[in-house]
């Protein structure tokens, strides 16, 4: 006689796979991360100044071989935690110091100065200039760390426009070390005209002139981050961006006439403009900027809706 077949064994309980938990999270925090970029909340900048900590991604990657075919494998989930732990100090502003202790920085202002051209070659930095009133004595007034200290200012005069150039220092193998090379904040007068002119390479920087005078603008390099807030020009205004992997914002009053000059998709992803007139830059009755971007794997955005 034959006996009745025995139940099949209990399934085994499954266990939590905390790689595939981990990969989540960090997904989900990424794209809130992209999402507060999106909204206008958190400036695309703030990924330049993130790259400088790329360690950070190595040690999660590490934690993560260690321990996922180990017993405490959910430690793996501290990896992608701390990561975004990390972004989020960068974007609350209490990872943003200097690589260096803080230097004054102070150039006189010749009486005969009628333009200033602020010059910058600098690599692996942070640059924050804005336009405000300074004392009438100075062209340039603020502060900067940088890494040994080899930061320098140096300032030429040409009659009446005055060069002003940031330079970042011969770092040699120390370059590579994770960190920002120099992070300058500094001030320019509200009532001089500027010229703009940045060459480097992963530079984050923001230059609020939206309360100045643009006369012009040159950026050149690879991985830039810039936020350019300008203001209602006088007459026409020439902007040249050239490189690779470079993210460019540019903010200016309601209705002032912006056209971006450029190849864009399938290589780059570019705004064409924004503001009554934008077609025609060189319209006198409204002058504008005229944007020639040059480049591959970049993206050129323009807001009409950044200062009010």
């Amino acid at each position: 006689m034959l006996e009745p077949d025995s139940p099949p064994p209990p399934p085994a309980p499954r266990r939590p796979d905390w790689r595939r938990l981990g990969d989540g999270i960090f997904l989900m925090g990424l794209g809130g991360f992209l999402l507060l970029n999106a909204s206008g909340h958190l400036s695309w900048t703030f990924w330049y100044d993130a790259i400088t900590l790329w360690p950070i991604v190595l040690v999660s990657a590490g934690l993560r071989i260690a321990v996922e075919r180990t017993r405490v494998a959910w430690l793996a989930l501290l990896g992608p935690l701390a990561v975004l732990a990390t972004l989020a100090g960068v974007a609350g502003g209490r990872l943003d110091s200097a690589p260096g202790p803080w230097q004054a920085v102070s150039t006189p202002r010749p009486a005969d100065a009628r333009e200033l051209t602020l010059r910058a070659a600098l690599s692996s930095s942070r640059l924050d200039v804005t336009a405000r009133p300074i004392a009438s004595d100075l062209l340039l007034s603020g502060r900067q760390g940088s890494r040994s200290d080899k930061a320098t200012v140096e300032t030429k005069q040409d009659g009446g426009d005055v060069n002003v150039a940031l330079l970042g220092g011969s770092h040699g193998w120390d370059s590579i070390r994770p960190g920002r090379l120099s992070r300058w904040e500094l001030d320019v007068p509200d009532g001089l005209p500027l010229k703009i002119d940045l060459d480097g390479a992963l530079i984050g920087a923001r230059f609020d002139i939206s309360k100045g005078r643009v006369e012009s603008g040159s950026f050149d390099g690879v991985f830039l981050g810039l936020d350019l807030h300008l203001p209602r020009p006088q007459e026409p205004v020439l902007l040249q961006i050239h490189g690779v992997f470079n993210m460019i914002d540019v903010f200016v009053p309601p209705g002032t006439p912006v056209h971006v000059h450029g190849p864009g998709f399938p290589f780059n992803l570019i705004d064409r403009g924004t503001g009554s007139g934008a077609g025609d830059p060189k319209n006198v009755a409204t002058p504008g900027y005229d944007v020639q971007f040059g480049g591959v794997f970049s993206r050129v955005g323009v807001n009409d809706e950044g200062i009010r």
